[in-house]
């Protein structure tokens, strides 16, 4: 595995669990989006990651992932989770506690101590499926750890809404020398 590729795959763990774990209440969300999720609701997301190594903002590459609610209790609601990069698919479960408040941030699950802080907020629409537009609440957090005596600080702004499943509607991060942009590019509903 060359560098690029490392890069690659360490900023896809940091999207990925910007995606689905739950953090402290840095940034509880009034209300858990996974509240009223049904059974089949899903989304398709595009990431596309840039680097910024050699100056600019040069593609590195692109996947896709599909979210979907496969398991829903009066606690808990389970996500299936299928990446999509080249010829690897890669899947998993996340499982969401409907009794714990909702955040979309955690930004490194190594153990390490993470200090984040909010920086803005605000609200806008959204472009989603090339034609129709989500309304949805944005705050822009950086997340600052130290890894192996270096720190690492990331800038995330995502934006979330009640009106599609899963509330992610974007997710932008960038780091000294990369940025990944996570967009949400359709979505349905399941049946209660």
């Amino acid at each position: 595995m060359g560098l690029s590729e490392k890069v690659i795959d360490s900023a896809r763990v940091f999207v990925l669990c910007a995606l689905t774990l739950i953090a402290p209440a840095v940034w509880a969300l009034e209300d858990n989006p996974f509240r009223n999720a049904r059974k089949g609701d899903w989304a398709e997301y595009t990431i596309t990651r840039y680097s910024k190594l050699f100056g600019g903002r040069k593609e590195m590459g692109s996947s896709t992932e599909k979210r979907e609610v496969t398991e829903v209790t009066d606690t808990s609601v389970t996500v299936t989770i299928v990446a999509e990069k080249g010829q690897r698919n890669s899947s998993y479960k996340s499982v969401f506690d409907l009794r714990t408040a909702y955040t979309p941030i955690m930004p490194i699950k190594d153990g390490k101590k993470v200090v984040v802080a909010e920086k803005a907020r605000g609200h806008e629409r959204v472009l989603v499926e090339d034609a129709l537009k989500v309304e949805a609440d944005w705050r822009e957090v950086v997340a600052t750890a130290t890894r192996d005596g270096k720190k690492i600080e990331h800038t995330l702004k995502i934006w979330t809404s009640y009106d599609i499943p899963m509330g992610i509607v974007k997710v932008e991060q960038e780091t000294e020398d990369q940025v990944i942009v996570v967009t949400v590019k359709a979505f349905g509903f399941g049946t209660k």
